[in-house]
């Protein structure tokens, strides 16, 4: 160039961008927490007895009670969708990344294409990647897209950031069905093993029924199950029923009544009465005879005795 002539500036730099796009899905679901308890009304063992000879015609009858109850709710919130990137420009980018946020939680981004140096996107190309974020709490409501380029690339990235909303929840388990190992026909519907529905907002439900057993066909003990057919809860009652055939009963033997004495009897019963009698009285007069003759000796010795101080006296 010429001394003194004017330069021109260098032209301004191009400035080239990727366009980023992307779609939004929510989902909100909520799982009921069901628990179920099984009891036997009144008593769970029954005998029935019946004697040799007789016929089986009493009926054992149990009375059982199934609640269901929902304790406790859970909820699980999660977004995903699809990241588009187009290079709308006339070079070529060098992706490194692509990421997505919702409200600070990381998502989980597949591009299908590998980024261990970097991506090259052609002029004119498009890229799409999908990507979800779970274990949400809910209350998020913000989600952007960020493309990351290296320093070498002649394009810039891009990001791309959209709203969202939950929205109602939709909840598993809201309404469940009871059925029960042992219900036969005695309950209507057409599925004999059908107790009942219960729905969460109708929570506790208690469903009474009661079956009949037959001696001797149904001896033994009964395991008898209640289950939530969703989420395939149970819980069972036992009863037994027991069948013993016993001994005829014999009613004990009338005694006989005693026979009348006879005469022979009277007679030899009197003859004895008298001879006991006259033992008495001869043991009475010889007890009198010997008192007074203990009284004589007495008397005789007295006297000997006087006689014989007086004689004793008129000698001195």
């Amino acid at each position: 160039f010429c001394i003194g002539e004017p330069v021109e500036p260098d032209p301004p730099p191009v400035e080239r961008e990727l366009t980023v796009s992307k779609t939004v899905h929510t989902t909100a679901e909520g799982t009921y927490l069901w628990e179920i308890e099984k009891s036997v009304v009144g008593p769970d063992f029954i005998e029935i007895s019946i004697e040799e000879g007789e016929e089986w015609d009493e009926t054992a009858t149990f009375n059982y009670l199934v609640e269901v109850d929902v304790v406790g709710f859970s909820e699980e919130f999660s977004v995903f969708g699809t990241i588009t990137i187009e290079n709308e420009t006339d070079a070529d980018a060098q992706i490194a990344e692509v990421t997505d946020v919702v409200n600070g939680v990381g998502a989980v981004v597949d591009c299908d294409v590998s980024f261990e140096s970097y991506y090259l996107l052609e002029a004119g190309e498009t890229l799409e990647c999908e990507y979800v974020a779970t274990r949400l709490t809910g209350t998020e409501d913000t989600n952007t897209a960020t493309v990351i380029v290296t320093d070498e690339s002649m394009v810039d990235g891009g990001q791309a950031i959209e709203t969202f909303d939950f929205g109602d929840t939709d909840a598993m388990f809201s309404k469940v069905t009871v059925v029960d190992q042992l219900v036969v026909d005695q309950l209507e519907g057409e599925d004999p093993d059908l107790l009942g529905t219960c729905k969460a907002k109708d929570a506790p439900c208690e469903f009474e029924y009661s079956r009949d057993f037959f001696c001797p066909d149904d001896i033994g003990p009964w395991e008898n199950v209640a289950t939530i057919v969703e989420t395939d809860q149970s819980d069972n009652a036992e009863v037994e029923l027991l069948c013993t055939i016993v001994a005829p009963t014999i009613p004990p033997k009338e005694p006989k009544p005693p026979k009348p004495p006879k005469k022979d009897e009277d007679d030899k019963k009197d003859k004895d009465d008298k001879d006991e009698k006259k033992d008495k009285d001869d043991k009475d007069d010889k007890k009198d005879k010997d008192d007074k003759k203990d009284k004589d000796d007495k008397k005789d010795k007295d006297d000997k005795k006087d006689k014989d101080d007086k004689k004793d006296k008129d000698d001195y």
